[in-house]
């Protein structure tokens, strides 16, 4: 099977989880939908089934630090504008310093690798983003595995972070599984999810 590793930086992205409102919560680390999308975007793939059944395994070289962002909105409820109703407090978690690798197994690994190799025939509309178009990318490179002393996203039926590996707008499926972050990996397969309906 074909395998290849990517090393990337985000200096600063968000990660929403989907049941926030008010208050806009961030995953610690990206899901891997997330990455998904980001690595189709790459390769100028808008079809998100295209690659479906790619394994993807994410190392970050330490927890990513979360910061929480206090902004003022704006709400009409009253027609006179500077109205005190009309505003309102808006919190957002954002994570800083991201630095992680991803491991992809398929054919998307050929289309990465083809992609770095003739740039010049990818047809992309936007710089690369992880999630939103202003959380973009800072560095991604292709490179050998990750150092030994990272920290793995695990697959683990007790873990504490519940994480969407598979998202679906068109139908509004959205399926999830819960991970944790651990350092010494006894089975190497626990690394890598699945990314398909």
């Amino acid at each position: 099977m074909t395998e290849i590793w990517l090393e990337c930086n985000a200096p600063i992205c968000s990660f929403r989880v989907p049941r926030a409102r008010e208050y806009a919560e961030s995953f610690l680390v990206p899901p891997p939908s997330t990455v998904y999308g980001m690595l189709l975007a790459l390769v100028g793939e808008w079809n998100t089934a295209r690659y479906a059944g790619t394994e993807l395994a994410l190392a970050f070289l330490a927890i990513p630090e979360k910061s929480r962002l206090l902004r003022l909105n704006f709400r009409f409820k009253n027609k006179k504008l500077l109205a005190p109703c009309n505003f309102c407090p808006n919190f957002k978690e954002v994570i800083t310093g991201l630095h992680f690798w991803i491991g992809i197994r398929g054919h998307l690994a050929i289309a990465i690798h083809n992609a770095f190799a003739n740039p010049e025939q990818l047809e992309r509309l936007h710089g690369l983003s992880l999630g939103e178009n202003h959380d973009l990318i800072d560095s991604i490179s292709i490179v050998g595995k990750p150092p030994e002393k990272t920290l793995w996203l695990v697959r683990s039926s007790t873990g504490s972070l519940c994480l969407p590996y598979w998202v679906d707008h068109a139908t509004k499926l959205t399926l999830f599984q819960r991970y944790s972050l651990a350092q010494n990996i006894l089975e190497p397969e626990q690394i890598f999810t699945k990314i398909q309906p």
